[in-house]
């Protein structure tokens, strides 16, 4: 798969039938950009057996990004029109300064299929894709990352589950599962935790118990810098353990 589509779409309505298709090919599954090289390469590529128009931009990612930045990235070009077959090369074009943590933001790229011809009676939908996009400074290699997932943290806050990420990485993790518990994350079925940051996910998202010791193993799978599925393994702290941590790191009064 190629891309994952939202729910929400821009409807161009007329009468049935009704003809659903998403029509275009994305390359890479998951955009980085190197700070100090300024720019990466997007390659879209039309499946379809008519012309498209499509639009590409950038937002801030809805769960960790910062709504109220402006957002250092411009496309070259950012709307074109494909033939069937062809294909079009986007210029990501980054503007801001070097990163010490990685930055994540959410590529938009939405398809709009060409008016229909006279007489015809179609519901047309502009697809919008919705892709990772990074922003990395040079040593945060793949090889940087896979080592620094292994820093990653777990552990039990009363009923909910705490994962906290001391890395300057960004994880976007789609599966975690501790004994026969199977985690229920976001809408999208992901849990994305930023740089230097922590997340809970309630108890009432975990399905099935939990066993309570600590040590217990959490499974769970991550997307590398390429946008490929990474299995892991890890253990998590119980609710003493980590009380026991909190109090050790408390400073002295």
């Amino acid at each position: 798969m190629f891309s994952r589509l939202l729910r929400y779409f821009s409807i161009s309505m007329m009468l049935m039938p009704m003809l659903v298709h998403a029509g275009v090919e994305i390359v890479p599954l998951q955009t980085n950009v190197v700070d100090s090289e300024k720019e990466a390469t997007l390659t879209v590529e039309n499946k379809d057996v008519k012309a498209i128009l499509v639009q590409v931009w950038a937002t801030p990612h809805e769960i960790v990004g910062d709504h109220g930045e402006k957002v250092p990235l411009v496309f070259s070009p950012p709307l074109f029109k494909l033939e069937p077959g062809a294909t079009q090369k986007v210029r990501v074009i980054y503007l801001g300064g070097p990163v010490v943590d990685q930055k994540l933001y959410r590529l938009d790229v939405q398809e709009v299929p060409p008016a229909p011809e006279k007489g015809g009676a179609v519901v047309q939908f502009a697809f919008r894709h919705i892709l990772p996009l990074t922003i990395s400074n040079e040593h945060m290699t793949r090889e940087a990352m896979e080592d620094a997932e292994k820093s990653l943290k777990w552990s039990m806050e009363g009923e909910n589950l705490k994962l906290e990420n001391p890395t300057p990485f960004v994880f976007i993790i789609d599966q975690v599962i501790i004994g026969e518990s199977k985690i229920k994350l976001d809408e999208n079925n992901q849990l994305t935790v930023s740089a230097h940051s922590s997340r809970v996910i309630k108890a009432a998202d975990v399905q099935g118990k939990i066993p309570r010791a600590s040590g217990n193993e959490v499974k769970f799978r991550w997307f590398n810098d390429m946008h490929v599925p990474v299995d892991a393994v890890s253990k998590y702290s119980a609710l003493n353990d980590v009380g026991a941590v909190a109090a050790e790191d408390a400073p002295a009064k």
